[in-house]
């Protein structure tokens, strides 16, 4: 109807949407059927709540404007409390009002009526009466009561607690996944020693049977060889592992940290209640996340040195004994008479 009506006036006048972004509009325009050009204010309202709602989320991508509005409904729940006792106050005030007009005290029994009046008064509306000092005193209330109560303050405390479970687990399986690989290193270490003297027995064994050592002498070559080949194996599968150790306890530790951070604000969460600060907290949480990577960065050096190198420098220094044992065994030996 509103296209029709358009075309029939002969001038394709832009929709709301169009005219406030000033760019050109299409006849077949997404916009024109919801926002037509006799309505400007109604796109003008929605464009100023999307743009908001951008703004407010590029500061807390997370929540939005969600904090701000339970902010907002906190108020307003404050200011309606303070309306009904407001309210309450002016009710009372109008009723003594009332029973005192056209009464004058004279003499004391008149006062006593009054006082017995202004008591059945307070009885009757609650509060203390007026003129006199005492005020109505709150209990403060717990503070997880008040996050019981606030929407944003509850939603925050059960991600937080959820991560931090997420992040148990993840400590769990990196810690199972470092003894694992220091099992395997062990083991690498095992099937060294193990293999060199299983070696050197069997070399031993068959130079002390051969008839010719001369002969067992000339092919000793081949396991050297093989022994050599074995042990620059274990070498390099030991150095892989312990790259993979070291990986492991990194993640593990940055683990660990995202977990006492964690702690911490639900800690802070859970002993400040609706004081609690949404976008300052959040935002410090992540400056210190930041931070940390960034300390972190700044810190890894290229190291020329590593402790791990030193089993790898014995392994081999073990290799070329093992290497040099097998060549004297197999022809140090003495002829047979």
């Amino acid at each position: 109807m509103k296209e029709a009506g358009r075309q029939q006036h002969g001038t394709a006048s832009p929709c709301a949407a169009c005219k406030l972004l000033r760019r050109r509009c299409a006849w077949d325009c997404v916009f024109a059927p919801h926002f037509p050009a006799d309505e400007p204010q109604k796109f003008a309202n929605v464009h100023r709540v999307l743009v908001y709602e951008a703004n407010a989320r590029v500061r807390d991508p997370v929540y939005g404007c969600v904090g701000v509005i339970s902010s907002l409904h906190c108020q307003v729940q404050a200011l309606e409390a303070q309306l009904a006792m407001a309210q309450a106050q002016m009710v009372r005030l109008r009723m003594l009002a009332h029973l005192d007009f056209g009464r004058s005290p004279t003499g004391t029994g008149s006062t006593t009526t009054e006082d017995d009046r202004r008591r059945k008064l307070q009885r009757l509306v609650g509060g203390p009466p007026p003129g006199s000092s005492a005020a109505p005193c709150h209990k403060p209330r717990h503070p997880l009561h008040q996050i019981a109560e606030s929407a944003t303050h509850k939603l925050l405390l059960k991600q937080w607690m959820k991560e931090e479970e997420i992040v148990a687990r993840r400590v769990a399986l990196r810690e199972s996944r470092v003894d694992a690989v220091r099992g395997q290193i062990a083991a690498l270490y095992c099937l060294f020693f193990v293999l060199h003297s299983l070696v050197l027995l069997l070399l031993y064994h068959a130079s002390a049977s051969a008839r010719p050592p001369s002969a067992a002498c000339r092919r000793s070559w081949i396991p050297c060889l093989c022994s050599l080949v074995c042990s620059l194996a274990i070498v390099w599968a030991v150095r892989y592992k312990a790259d993979t150790e070291s990986v492991l306890e990194r993640l593990l530790e940055r683990e660990r940290e995202d977990g006492l951070l964690l702690a911490k604000c639900v800690e802070e969460l859970k002993r400040k209640g609706a004081e609690f600060d949404l976008l300052k907290e959040v935002d410090a949480l992540r400056r210190a996340k930041s931070l940390r990577v960034e300390a972190k960065g700044g810190a890894a050096k290229v190291r020329k040195w590593s402790a791990r190198d030193l089993a790898a420098m014995v392994l081999l220094a073990l290799s070329c004994g093992a290497l040099g044992l097998t060549r004297f065994v197999l022809c140090n030996q003495e002829p047979r008479s």
